[in-house]
């Protein structure tokens, strides 16, 4: 390893560093288990990389032999199943996709055996050092391609941040191809290629993290508004009725496309603008932000969520699969949304139960049009606002026309 090599891999391990160093910070700042993530992402990834791109060696040529075959063979797997398991929780896959969810589960599983078996390999002398190299960077390919499928998977699903962790994948393709086309020798001297390798690994490291903090930045704000009402800051954007219904003829069209159900769902709030007593004359703006936040905790950050009017929330869960699932979900929101609210920057501090409606309309893989299934959803919520179970559900393509409001359904 000549010396413009060794300065550009120092230069990667010390930005590696610098991220490392900032994990750990905001970790003692924060003493929370997606920071931890944040730090044991950077650690067992970060180390991976400068172990398979030669520089421990090449600055402590007593390093080299047998042990390092042995952790670059398990290492790489490994940190890669640590990341793979990491995309799924930040795409939100336990929540609503099951073919994601075994996408990171299995391929996670995957690659932890392909780790401890390259690792025994190596370290039994199984195969030669080329061979088992060429394995883990395929191994590591792979790894790279699933997480790719995952990160395209949500962006199609309606996850706008998504977007971005494409890219993110993307550097990493280019760093997994540079850094073990580095351990196997293939292009020596290309520095340039080096300097190409180092800067993606650093470009793909700073992506994740990045985004990973602004996921984890939404989900505190929204826990946070969820528990308390009326400090004055209001983070969560509401989208209005014309961005609404854009929204939800969006998510229609993606669940046809993919033959999937879509259920849209209308929450109706009759005493939204209740006068409450030592609240002051403006509680409504911060009770429609804390529920916002509770909906939106509900459904995940890939689901549209919108007010179609005062006094109605309109959803749309785009994986929703069958009855029994909307029947859950309908519980699940109504148990949320009549906690107690704290409404707070008043006279006094005080408290409003929410009366909620909830109306559900499950949609067949054909679609159908969107005004008239917001406009039944939401005759259903109000409907539901004085049922016992505060919930109505309905199919779509049941419908005869007009269409009917029937009574709620019985979980099977």
């Amino acid at each position: 390893m000549n010396t413009p090599e060794i300065a550009i891999w120092s230069a990667m391990a010390g930005a590696l560093m610098v991220l490392l160093v900032a994990a750990i910070s905001d970790f003692v700042v924060r003493p929370t288990l997606p920071a931890l993530r944040g730090v044991l992402f950077v650690l067992c990834t970060g180390s991976a990389s400068v172990l398979v791109c030669g520089l421990p060696e090449a600055l402590v040529p007593a390093l080299a032999g047998f042990g390092m075959l042995v952790a670059k063979c398990a290492m790489g797997p490994l940190s890669s199943a640590l990341s793979l398991h990491y995309l799924g929780i930040w795409a939100d896959t336990n929540r609503d996709d099951p073919p994601t969810r075994r996408i990171a589960f299995w391929g996670t599983a995957a690659l932890v055996l392909a780790g401890v078996v390259l690792g025994g390999m190596a370290l039994a002398g199984a195969a030669s050092p080329s061979h088992l190299l060429v394995a883990t960077g395929g191994v590591n390919a792979v790894s790279v391609m699933l997480a790719g499928v995952v990160a395209v998977r949500a962006a199609v699903l309606g996850d706008r941040l998504a977007r971005w962790m494409v890219l993110g994948c993307l550097c990493l393709a280019g760093m997994v191809a540079g850094l073990y086309a580095r351990a196997l020798d293939l292009f020596h001297g290309a520095n340039w290629l080096w300097l190409l390798t180092a800067v993606s690994t650093v470009a793909s490291f700073m992506v994740v993290i990045s985004l990973t903090v602004q996921r984890n930045r939404e989900q505190r704000k929204l826990r946070d508004l969820a528990r308390v009402a009326g400090d004055g800051n209001y983070p969560v954007r509401v989208l209005g009725a014309g961005q609404l219904l854009r929204q939800v003829d969006d998510a229609l069209w993606r669940s046809a496309r993919l033959q999937r159900r879509c259920t849209v769902v209308a929450v109706s709030v009759p005493n939204l603008y209740q006068p409450v007593e030592g609240a002051g004359v403006e509680a409504d703006e911060p009770i429609l932000v804390t529920l916002a936040a509770r909906l939106r905790r509900l459904v995940g950050f890939r689901n549209v969520v919108g007010l179609y009017h005062p006094r109605c929330f309109v959803m749309a869960v785009s994986s929703a699969q069958d009855a029994r699932r909307g029947a859950v979900e309908a519980r699940d929101i109504v148990a949320q949304l009549r906690r107690p609210i704290r409404l707070l920057g008043g006279p006094l501090e005080t408290s409003i139960t929410p009366t909620i409606g909830v109306g559900l309309v499950h949609v067949m893989v054909t679609g159908g049009p969107v005004l008239e299934i917001v406009n039944l959803a939401e005759k259903l919520a109000l409907e539901a606002a004085s049922h016992p179970q505060h919930w109505v559900a309905t199919d779509w393509d049941q419908q005869a026309n007009p269409p009917t409001i029937p009574g709620p359904l019985t979980p099977r």
